[in-house]
């Protein structure tokens, strides 16, 4: 059973590093390039009086909105809230007014460029988490004395982490940003009369664009700092207590 386990952790070890290799190797310049391309691109350097678009509702929403306030307030006087604290008449008003088959669109400047980043930072993610365990893989076991390759390796290990924790706190703030726009939109609706909710909108618009370009630029940035790190710590890396010199390519 031990000499099986064995075998199989070395088969691991042996298919992380391959994909490893391969990532640090091509992936990670590729990805430099590419996304150097992202950022020079017409869509990532709009004006950012472009990528407004104004919340337009018609008549019939807000006069919607109006006769859903009115009849939510006679709900409340008329009728007992049921146990789980929603009337009889919830299915045609809710909180922020009627449920209107009016679509208000997502900002279309926005999701393409939302698209894309969303892809490279999984991308991004997925490679971190391969080469991390490359790694981890290739440390030693614990030992007195001659562990400053161990040390280059834990550093190593500290640069991914916080570059790939980076990464998912950017895919935290995209999908926030449609839970924030949603209820903005949704006051929009509410109290069509005030331009401050509009405006709002537009706002948090142009706050996710920018946001979108500083994250393509710390991937990029990223991607070049830890293919160059790991190029010019690889004997290190690889082999943290080996006499052996051991090329990258």
């Amino acid at each position: 059973m031990e000499i099986e386990f064995t075998k199989e952790i070395s088969a691991l070890r042996g298919n992380m590093q391959e994909k490893a290799l391969e990532i640090v190797r091509n992936a990670m310049p590729s990805k430099v390039l590419s996304l150097t391309a992202v950022l020079d691109s017409k869509e990532m350097n709009m004006d950012l009086s472009a990528i407004r678009q104004p919340v337009v509702l018609t008549e019939a929403s807000t006069g919607h909105a109006d006769q859903a306030d009115a009849a939510a307030e006679g709900n409340r006087k008329k009728r007992k809230l049921d146990e789980e604290g929603h009337s009889a008449n919830d299915e045609n008003t809710s909180k922020h007014g009627v449920k209107s088959r009016e679509v208000i669109p997502s900002n279309q400047n926005i999701l393409p460029l939302l698209a894309i980043i969303k892809s490279h930072s999984l991308e991004f993610i997925e490679n971190c988490s391969v080469v991390k365990i490359w790694i981890q893989l290739n440390i030693p076991r614990i030992e007195d004395g001659n562990n400053f390759g161990v040390s280059i390796q834990e550093e190593t290990l500290n640069e991914l982490g916080r570059a790939e924790d980076a990464a998912f706190a950017a895919l935290d703030s995209m999908s926030k940003y449609f839970v924030s726009r949603a209820k903005l939109v949704a006051k929009c609706i509410k109290y069509p009369g005030v331009e401050d909710f509009k405006q709002s909108v537009m706002e948090l618009d142009e706050k996710e664009y920018v946001d979108l370009k500083i994250t393509c630029k710390e991937l990029r940035n990223n991607y070049a700092i830890l293919h160059d790190m790991i190029v010019k710590n690889f004997e290190k890396i690889r082999k943290p207590r080996s006499d052996h010199s051991v090329s990258l390519y």
